[in-house]
C-alpha cells in the first residue's frame, strides 16, 4: 500500500482528536528491503539473501542520509509529531559483510567490528531526526529506537532518547537504570501474534515489578 502525506496527516488528526499520539516509525538500517523499490543504490547486499528481512541500508553512503532526512521530513511536515521511531532492530551484520563496497570503506576506516558500523548509522540517524523535530518543538523533542540499540552501546542521549523493549521484559531494569526512559513492549508478554499470550498473561504482566522508585 502507498500511504500519502495526506493520508498520513488524515490518520494523525483522526487519533489526535480521540487522544492518541501517533508515533510513526521507519525502521532502519535493517528490515530495508523495501526501499529497493524506490533507491535500490542505497541498499546493501542486493540479492544476497532470499529472506527479504536480511537485506539493510548502506551505511558508507551520503545518499542513505539524505534519503532518511527526506523522508522523515515528510512525516514531521504532514503531522507535527515531535517524535520519531528509528527502530535499529535485528540488524544483519552478514549483509554488511557481503557488500564489498562496505567491506572495503570500513578497511579504509581500520574498523574490524561491524557494530562499529552499527553505532556510526545510528548516530547519524538519529541527528537527523533530532535535528527535525526540534525545529517543531526542542522541549518535546525525543527519538525511539530499539532494544538492540542500547544493547548495541550506541552514543544516545537518555534526556532525548526513549528504548522500546521487546525482546524480554528482564531488559527493562537494565534500560532504566542506564537513565533511559523506555517503552514495555516484550513480545513474552504483549505480542498478539504469540499464541501463549493469552490475555491473562497480558493483563498479568506489571512493568514496574523489578524497578526502582527513581
Amino acid at each position: 500500500m502507498i500511504y500519502t502525506a495526506e493520508n498520513i496527516k488524515a490518520v494523525t488528526e483522526y487519533a489526535h482528536n480521540r487522544g492518541v499520539e501517533i508515533i510513526f516509525e521507519v525502521d532502519v538500517p535493517g528490515h530495508a528491503a523495501s526501499w529497493n523499490a524506490g533507491e535500490p543504490e542505497i541498499s546493501a547486499c542486493e540479492g544476497a539473501y532470499s529472506n527479504i528481512n536480511n537485506l539493510a541500508l548502506n551505511p558508507t553512503l551520503d545518499e542513505t542520509y539524505e534519503t532518511l532526512g527526506l523522508i522523515l521530513s515528510d512525516i514531521v511536515a504532514a503531522t507535527g509529531s515531535t517524535a520519531l521511531h528509528l527502530g535499529g532492530d535485528e540488524v544483519v551484520y552478514g549483509c554488511w559483510k557481503k557488500d564489498q563496497e562496505i567491506v572495503d570503506w570500513m578497511a579504509a576506516k581500520g574498523w574490524t567490528d561491524y557494530t562499529q558500523l552499527y553505532q556510526y548509522f545510528v548516530s547519524k540517524a538519529q541527528d537527523i531526526a533530532k535535528n527535525l523535530t526540534s525545529a517543531v518543538n526542542p522541549e518535546t523533542s525525543r527519538t525511539i529506537f530499539w532494544e538492540e540499540v542500547f544493547e548495541g552501546r550506541c552514543d544516545i542521549h537518555p534526556d532525548t532518547s526513549i528504548i522500546e523493549v521487546w525482546i524480554s521484559a528482564d531488559m527493562m531494569s537494565q534500560v532504566t537504570a542506564a537513565g533511559y526512559k523506555v517503552i514495555s513492549a516484550p513480545q513474552d508478554h504483549w505480542y498478539l501474534d504469540h499464541s501463549a499470550n493469552t490475555w491473562d498473561v497480558m493483563y498479568s504482566y506489571e512493568p514496574t515489578v523489578g524497578l526502582n522508585a527513581t
